[in-house]
């Protein structure tokens, strides 16, 4: 202090404390000294720890705690290793304050504590793996405790339980995807998630997948629920069964198949699926083939925009009289002008086409 070695002075009257004079000793006392260091440490400790206590509700010090510039951690496990050669009456005292003499029923309590104030934040239980709450793994103690289930004391298990703590987190997960899934048919008006979209941060589309993979082993109430919802265990065989559907009330109502390429027959993306046909081609199953064929579907996009173009050809003859079309002449979304301009430059090889067009007036070249 100041220079002054105070440390070794307050050595020196401890060791020679019979030999100081009674008013010196006096004085030392008045001050508040103490003789005994160890004494000392322990009304300090003890201070320390109902200091912590009143503010933290609880005596569960971590191990390296310092409280102030008192390492009260420290204290703590140095007071729990030798309990066995600690006075009673210095027992009975931390006893009172609230102290735990177990060090796995401390971590306890601490856990205990943390798990509490993470499910009145987030309002559950589901801790993710790894996750620290002020410092302490939560996430990975609430897994160990997942996996002695069966040999916790009761009282410990029936803890966690009024807290909220789920056993089965394969259970729990199924819960959050069926609300998650839930939300995405009420948008989507079905359950045709993509693989990678996430439903309010929770990934549904890898959780789909993954109960199409896991049908055969799953819980049959499981099963049945997502059944309940109209699920889709193949996903491939649902849209092409909605597709075809789409495809044949698109018909009815147009009478032809050529669907433009952004169209949408009410929800259904149909010239995306139509577009996805094609490009199946010669891998597409022959009974998928065959329905496509009958319905009178057109697999070259080619033929698709001449028999587009053809068809605005006759609706302009239908309104002017003739198929004299001029150059620039746009008929709906159709360059009609230059389509008819290019037919009279190369009279198609196509015969049918050929009749087709002279059997509405066509005139193969200006006279």
């Amino acid at each position: 202090d100041d220079g002054y070695r105070l440390g070794r002075w307050v050595v020196m009257q401890r060791n020679r404390k019979d030999q100081l004079s009674a008013d010196r000793r006096q004085r030392l006392e008045a001050i508040g000294f103490i003789w005994d260091r160890l004494e000392g440490m322990w009304e300090e400790g003890v201070s320390a720890l109902i200091f912590f206590k009143a503010r933290e509700g609880h005596c569960n010090v971590p191990e390296n705690y310092v409280e102030g510039e008192f390492k009260l951690g420290q204290w703590i496990t140095n007071h729990r290793n030798h309990r066995d050669t600690m006075p009673d009456e210095r027992q009975r005292q931390l006893e009172e304050i609230g102290f735990v003499w177990s060090r796995h029923a401390v971590i306890w309590e601490r856990a205990i504590s943390a798990l509490k104030s993470f499910k009145e934040r987030e309002g559950h239980c589901r801790v993710p793996r790894g996750f620290r709450e002020k410092g302490f793994n939560l996430g990975g103690w609430l897994d160990h405790q997942r996996q002695r289930e069966s040999n916790l004391p009761s009282e410990r298990k029936e803890q966690l339980n009024a807290i909220g703590v789920i056993w089965d987190t394969k259970i729990d997960n199924f819960d959050k995807g069926i609300v998650a899934l839930e939300k995405y048919k009420m948008c989507e008006n079905n359950c045709r998630v993509p693989a990678t979209h996430t439903e309010d941060k929770f990934k549904l589309g890898k959780w789909v997948q993954l109960q199409r993979q896991s049908k055969d082993t799953m819980l049959i109430e499981h099963r049945h629920q997502l059944n309940a919802m109209g699920f889709v265990w193949d996903a491939s065989d649902d849209y092409w069964n909605e597709g075809i559907a789409a495809l044949k009330a698109f018909k009815a109502r147009e009478g032809h198949c050529r669907v433009p390429r952004h169209h949408r027959e009410q929800l259904f993306r149909l010239g995306q699926w139509v577009k996805d046909q094609r490009k199946s081609g010669g891998s597409m199953l022959s009974n998928r083939w065959q329905l496509l064929d009958d319905i009178g579907f057109i697999w070259r996009p080619q033929e698709s925009e001449w028999e587009d173009a053809f068809l605005a050809l006759c609706k302009y003859r239908a309104r002017e009289g003739h198929c004299r079309v001029p150059a620039n002449h746009i008929e709906g979304t159709v360059k009609l002008g230059i389509w008819v301009k290019g037919q009279q430059n190369r009279k198609s090889k196509n015969a049918e086409r050929n009749k087709r067009m002279e059997e509405i007036g066509f005139v193969w070249r200006e006279k």
